[in-house]
């Protein structure tokens, strides 16, 4: 048997003790991030993302400054320039849709807080820069004793020879919050995906928040229950736990308490785990410890966590790192009050070629280019299946350009998106795949957020789609005397060749949205120093009377475009997804016939 068993008072107790409840009404800024574009000639814009207490002050207008250094952590900046804020700050909506009406606006005694977004044009010639910002105003945390806020990235954009380095760091999905409310005992994902534009690969790594240059904050330590603890003396039961006390790290930022195992008279309490998704670029974790007494400026049920995302590009044949982005996000512990989160999406499809799996925290589906595959999330809530709860409309909420982004859905290029029944009971989200041939290669990760209307805090769920794109197979060249391998004619015979489209004849418009029906053009072709083609080469069959030994290739285009307004030409494809020279499909070996005895 395993299950969670209350010892949260256990773990609060030593955590008093510790002074995990003090006052941070001067320290107030959360965290941020730094990320960049390069605008070409050296120059690159950078946004720095704040995050902040409403308890505590408003920003200055020139409170940030961004620092950019050539060298290591002891180099002297040599690039600086003032981040200006943009617009107002950003609403914040942790609360039910009836206690949010504005930034910083909600419930008396519940912590919230608000977004601010400030930019700085930069020229930086060639060199391993450090870019960064700070201000000495960063919280006490249960995790993490206060101090210095720093925030930064890194650009490596030296020459490698003669060819010159320029990068564009990782974006992140404004949805994304960088602030996560999450129920004490029920499982919580917390996804940091980005989109890269210049095809770099990225590593994800657990990370320390920053205070300094190559200096992380100073975790705390972590309380760990007085055992053995007994349950009942009349039959004996006793509690034992298996873990010991240690520092809050990278790899276990918060206290997520034990669930157990046994019978009476011995239960076992094991340790939770901080479950790190690299492949899902997400982390999942169940908080075990809720401070009820706290106040919302106090630093208990708060959590700072990050994540270092590295940038690795092959240049001439050299692999390096080319830049860096450190996301921070923090987690706040609350009190669902027997609230569930609604259920992980519910996914269906009877395509051939696409598959999926449904994990806790991940809904991946793979899917063939060329192929057209319609997918099905249907969305529920648990609590809908009971009074007084039932029939909780839900909110889904996905990136605003999903399917007009070229880094995600790209408008077509993969496929595209509809959301159906919003703010009902039981929305449903359809993909509609039709992944093109440059799209091969590509894995599309995006966060699909689930919101009820519990108040105050709704019950949320956010999973991760990962959409893989495969090549696929999708044409043939058929005659039926024809097997699997080279076929020999007499010279100036004459052989049927057909060619045929292995795939739906349908695509998804989205300027429309509707489904259209597909049509082809074809263009047959010899290899080089071949003959034997009729005269008309545009047509899906033809007859050829080869010569020599020949081998024909058959190009087939859709008309068909699944851009907006049909505008962009798709890619052309040879007789299935190929990029680059098209595969010989059949070789036809040419011969006179023998001579009359």
């Amino acid at each position: 048997m395993k299950k969670p068993l209350s010892f949260q008072f256990l773990f609060l107790l030593l955590g008093l003790l510790l002074g995990s409840a003090r006052e941070a009404w001067a320290s107030h800024l959360w965290g941020g991030d730094i990320t960049y574009v390069s605008l070409g000639n050296n120059q690159y814009r950078v946004k720095f993302r704040l995050y902040r207490d409403c308890s505590g002050l408003v920003p200055g207008p020139n409170d940030f400054l961004l620092s950019c250094r050539n060298g290591g952590c002891n180099a002297t900046a040599t690039v600086t320039a003032q981040l200006v804020q943009q617009g107002p700050a950003e609403t914040a909506t942790p609360f039910c849709t009836a206690l949010s009406a504005g930034p910083c606006q909600g419930p008396a005694g519940l912590a919230n807080y608000d977004v601010y977004l400030c930019v700085a044009t930069v020229t930086l010639p060639p060199g391993n820069w450090t870019l960064s910002t700070f201000s000495n105003s960063r919280p006490v945390t249960a995790n993490a004793i206060g101090g210095d806020l720093y925030v930064e990235a890194t650009l490596d954009n030296r020459n490698q020879g003669t060819t010159a380095a320029a990068n564009n760091s990782p974006q992140f999905d404004p949805q994304d919050a960088l602030v996560q409310f999450a129920c004490r005992n029920q499982p919580t994902t917390i996804a940091f995906p980005c989109t890269e534009a210049d095809g770099d690969s990225l590593a994800y790594t657990l990370a320390a928040p920053l205070r300094a240059c190559g200096t992380p904050v100073t975790y705390t330590n972590y309380p760990t229950p007085a055992v053995p603890v007994v349950l009942s003396t009349n039959p004996l039961c006793v509690f034992n736990y298996t873990g010991s006390g240690g520092q809050y790290s990278p790899t276990y930022p918060i206290t997520l308490g034990v669930d157990t195992v046994g019978f009476c008279p011995a239960f076992v309490g094991m340790p939770r785990t901080f479950s790190f998704n690299q492949r899902a670029r997400s982390v999942t974790f169940t908080p075990g410890v809720f401070d009820a007494m706290a106040a919302p400026s106090s630093g208990s049920n708060k959590y700072q966590i990050a994540m270092l995302i590295t940038e690795y590009r092959r240049i001439n044949g050299v692999r390096r790192v080319i830049g860096t982005v450190r996301r921070e996000a923090t987690i706040i512990v609350i009190d669902c009050a027997g609230n569930f989160p609604p259920n992980p999406p519910a996914v269906s499809t009877q395509a051939v070629g696409c598959t999926f799996s449904n994990g806790p925290d991940t809904v991946r589906i793979d899917v063939r280019a060329c192929s057209y595959a319609r997918v099905q999330l249907n969305i529920s809530d648990p609590n809908n299946l009971r009074t007084p709860s039932a029939n909780q409309p839900l909110t889904v909420s996905v990136p605003a350009d999903l399917s007009t982004n070229p880094l995600l859905l790209g408008g077509g290029d993969v496929g595209t998106f509809s959301l159906v029944g919003n703010g009902t009971p039981a929305p449903r989200g359809t993909f509609y795949l039709q992944p093109a041939p440059a799209a091969v290669g590509r894995t599309v990760y995006f966060t699909l957020r689930v919101d009820d209307n519990v108040c105050p805090y709704p019950g949320r769920r956010s999973q991760v789609v990962a959409i893989r794109v495969f090549r696929g197979y999708t044409a043939l060249i058929t005659n039926p005397a024809m097997g699997a391998g080279p076929m020999t004619i007499c010279r100036g015979s004459s052989l049927a060749l057909s060619g045929v489209v292995v795939r739906p004849d349908s695509v998804r418009n989205l300027a429309m949205g509707t489904t259209l029906r597909q049509t082809y053009a074809y263009q047959w072709s010899t290899s080089s120093g071949g003959d034997g083609l009729p005269a008309v080469t545009t047509t899906p069959s033809i007859s050829v009377n080869p010569t020599l030994t020949t081998r024909y290739f058959l190009r087939i285009t859709p008309n068909v475009t699944f851009w907006p307004g049909g505008v962009k030409t798709p890619p052309p494809y040879w007789c299935g997804c190929y990029r680059g020279r098209p595969r010989p499909l059949f070789r036809v070996a040419a011969r006179s016939s023998p001579a009359a005895p």
